[in-house]
């Protein structure tokens, strides 16, 4: 084993009151696994940067108060020019004085066709290195970082301990963001069954968020973005939250009043009553800053 084990004592335990949860974001404690997953195109890597900009000090999503820290974003699954242009209209939003405390604390790794394998002790090594001192490391995507049987519960699961192990010998909390099954896309289902491949990458993680379109009747509102924590396992209980994609696909909080008991919007509750009926996909004009899935079967382009 790469770290001694040492018996909880405890009777300290009875009698010493334990340190506040240090939590990274709302409901995801430091030192442990979650994921971030969503239909392709909503935007969960523009969130995922965004969380780490909060994550900086610089706090685009109306996140609330948490330490802060530095960022190791592993980027699989884009290229160096989209990355760029994602930044750009990140910093777009920015002052001078948070675009130096963003480029200080997060770190942004371009590795679209670079080799690298989790389960290959030798690159899980190197990302145990690399995070010495980083309070979060993000892995864009899941499923670029392995070479093992997605649907496997039993390779799944032993992926999640090398990302727990990693986890636990830095201290960082680790946030793989991860895609949901063709029936939850279609549906823009965001609950805990909605992540594609084996129930493992869920059950065990200690955190799970899901991104999803909203409808909206009103095409003027823009895009809107339901942000829901599916799983927390140790804190109270999250309640949804709204964003508005801006121009570059910027997620911003978007007011919304909602349901106190439910976190649901009064739209999403007349939505409710009509879920038996199949979605239809969003119109164009809901999009107006390119999802790619979108674009790509309404023959249009995307610039995010």
């Amino acid at each position: 084993m790469s770290r001694e084990i040492i018996p909880l004592h405890i009777m300290s335990a009875f009698q010493a009151e334990p340190p506040e949860l240090d939590f990274v974001i709302p409901g995801f404690l430091a030192g442990t696994v979650g994921s971030l997953y969503a239909p392709g195109g909503v935007g969960k890597s523009f969130l995922a940067l965004e969380i780490a900009a909060s994550v900086a000090g610089v706090d685009l999503l109306g996140l609330g108060h948490h330490h802060t820290g530095r960022t190791l974003y592993i980027a699989l699954e884009d290229p160096e020019i989209v990355l760029r242009r994602r930044l750009y209209a990140i910093g777009s939003h920015l002052s001078s004085q948070q675009r130096e405390l963003f480029a200080e604390k997060v770190e942004v790794l371009p590795m679209l066709g670079v080799p690298f394998d989790l389960q290959d002790g030798q690159h899980a090594d190197w990302l145990t290195e690399r995070a010495e001192g980083i309070r979060l490391i993000i892995v864009d995507t899941l499923s670029r970082s392995h070479s093992g049987d997605e649907s496997n519960n039993g390779e799944m699961a032993n992926l999640l301990r090398v990302l727990e192990r990693i986890g636990a010998n830095t201290g960082a909390a680790i946030l793989f963001l991860h895609h949901v099954n063709k029936s939850s896309g279609r549906e823009r289902n965001g609950d805990q069954f909605a992540i594609r491949g084996a129930s493992a990458l869920l059950d065990n993680a200690r955190f799970g968020a899901a991104i999803t379109y909203v409808e909206d009747d009103d095409a003027a509102a823009g895009v809107r973005i339901r942000y829901a924590v599916s799983k927390n396992n140790y804190a109270a209980p999250i309640p949804h939250r709204y964003f508005l994609r801006h121009e570059g696909g910027v997620l911003l909080p978007a007011p919304q009043e909602q349901d106190e008991e439910t976190g649901e919007s009064p739209k999403e509750q007349r939505m409710g009553q009509r879920r038996n009926h199949k979605p239809k996909a969003l119109p164009s004009l809901l999009n107006p800053f390119g999802s790619p899935y979108l674009a790509a079967k309404n023959g249009e382009t995307h610039a995010w």
